[in-house]
């Protein structure tokens, strides 16, 4: 089970969307060993809408918090420690693998919909495998290197202009 942690107000609203991100991998890798044992028709129905459910809420949720990062804190943030080399291009990068993985999972699920094959189980199993493991790593990062970072460095009115950024609706351009 994933747990927060211990951050101030303006900081938190980051890792209250990890513990989302985290049950869904939870949910993930529940639905998963579902689809190892699902035979029926009935049953990989049930698991197809499960998965094309909790790729709706991956999907809500991933592109907004890495466009919350990168456009809201990473500027700020990157005014103390650059932005060139360190961690916030490592985790814009990050970012963009697991915009990949996540097309991954999705064209997996995709298929796993169309046709339910032993190749279409496999491909859908390693695609949520490395989802999760890498998903899990990087918010372990974030969690232990960069929001212990934001909170020793940002200024309370630096953390506040973040804070508002984010709840000014700031979105990614659709």
């Amino acid at each position: 089970m994933y747990h927060a942690p211990q951050l101030t107000s303006e900081v938190m609203a980051f890792a209250k969307e990890h513990e989302k991100t985290m049950k869904h991998c939870e949910q993930l890798q529940q639905i998963i060993e579902k689809v190892n044992t699902a035979l029926s028709p009935l049953e990989q129905s049930q698991v197809i809408m499960d998965l094309n459910q909790l790729e709706l809420d991956f999907g809500k949720e991933l592109e907004p918090h890495y466009y919350n990062e990168e456009e809201a804190l990473f500027p700020i943030l990157g005014q103390h420690i650059g932005t060139t080399s360190g961690i916030i291009p490592d985790i814009i990068n990050e970012h963009e693998t697991l915009r990949t993985l996540f097309q991954q999972l999705q064209f997996g699920i995709h298929s796993l919909g169309n046709q339910w094959t032993i190749d279409h189980v496999n491909l859908v199993n390693q695609a949520s495998q490395q989802f999760i493991s890498f998903m899990t790593k990087h918010i372990e990062k974030e969690d232990k290197e960069l929001y212990p970072q934001v909170e020793s460095l940002l200024s309370i009115e630096e953390k506040r202009q973040v804070y508002y950024k984010l709840y000014a609706n700031v979105k990614p351009v659709q």
